[in-house]
């Protein structure tokens, strides 16, 4: 997939997958990835930003918080 998430219209929102990298939750919300990992380290404390998930050895993020903390809402 050659276009990048951020251009993807609120409409397409469902087409994301439930689990979403940092790369892909920074591109949703048009941050940079480090913004993500930044807010990641104090998370617990000041939580900003979408939760992230752990999963394995990697930290994901639920599609539905993505758009939730962006606030598209997406149709049923």
């Amino acid at each position: 997939m050659t276009q990048t998430l951020a251009l993807l219209p609120p409409t397409d929102a469902a087409t994301l997958p439930l689990l979403l990298t940092t790369a892909e939750a920074a591109a949703v919300l048009r941050l940079a990835p480090k913004t993500l990992r930044n807010w990641l380290c104090d998370w617990e404390t000041l939580q900003r930003g979408p939760e992230p998930v752990k999963l394995g050895g990697r930290r994901v993020y639920r599609r539905s918080d993505v758009l939730a903390y962006a606030g598209i809402e997406v149709a049923a």
